[in-house]
């Protein structure tokens, strides 16, 4: 037996069959500055398309990880000059998945996660 011992322990073990929201219930959010993670990652701004991308996997993560965070691209949405009516278009590109659901699809760990909390930029006057 080569000085190895030889033992067995009996163990018992309850699984109980709980079901927890792929949502969290913690309802607070964590700051998250897209731009600085990308010069993080490639050392300085690349352009505008990997910002979104690294935006997006850093949001997705967060998500399976039951974390919601906010800031992202850093880029408020638009005001028109002498407008009153915002435009809502690369806002709702950018968070719109994340906070109504569809971020994660069904083949995803947490599928129709969101999240709880958001912040809003206002845009500089």
């Amino acid at each position: 037996m080569n000085g190895e011992l030889d033992h067995s322990i009996p163990v018992t073990l309850q699984v109980w069959n709980l079901r927890y929201s792929s949502t969290s219930s913690l309802k607070t959010s964590f700051g998250f500055n897209g731009t600085a993670a990308l010069k993080e990652h490639y050392g300085r701004y690349t352009n505008d398309r990997d910002l979104a991308q690294l935006v997006r996997l850093y949001e997705k993560s967060a998500l399976l990880h039951r974390i919601s965070i906010h800031g992202g691209r850093m880029v408020a949405p638009r005001i028109p000059a002498g407008g009153s009516t915002i435009d809502w278009k690369d806002y709702d590109a950018e968070a719109g998945r994340f906070l109504d659901g569809t971020a994660l699809s069904i083949s995803d760990p947490l599928p129709g996660a969101s999240a709880t909390t958001a912040d809003l930029r206002i845009p500089q006057g």
